[in-house]
């Protein structure tokens, strides 16, 4: 399913280009200016507990706000069920 999904081809109704079109963009980026760095994406920030703190307290405020819209709409039961049949796969 994930292969499917990463190795599917741009079709017109797409508003971004697929998964193979993006990865083939990407290998012809390249930079004039700079040299190549190495070390991590998380060298970039400051502070990597605090970002990560503050992102993981986002989207758990996220998802409790559309649990109660779920609730409200479909009922508590719906959460369960949806849940139970997405693990079962």
């Amino acid at each position: 399913m994930a292969r499917d999904s990463l190795t599917r081809v741009t079709s017109e109704d797409d508003t971004h280009p697929g998964p193979l079109d993006r990865f083939r963009y990407v290998e012809r980026i390249t930079s004039q200016t700079e040299a190549q760095i190495s070390g991590e994406v998380w060298d970039l920030f400051k502070d990597r507990a605090g970002l990560t703190t503050e992102m993981t307290s986002m989207v758990q405020q996220d998802l409790h706000s559309l649990a109660r819209d779920v609730d409200e709409h479909f009922g508590a039961g719906f959460k369960l069920e949806f849940f139970s049949a997405f693990h079962r796969h």
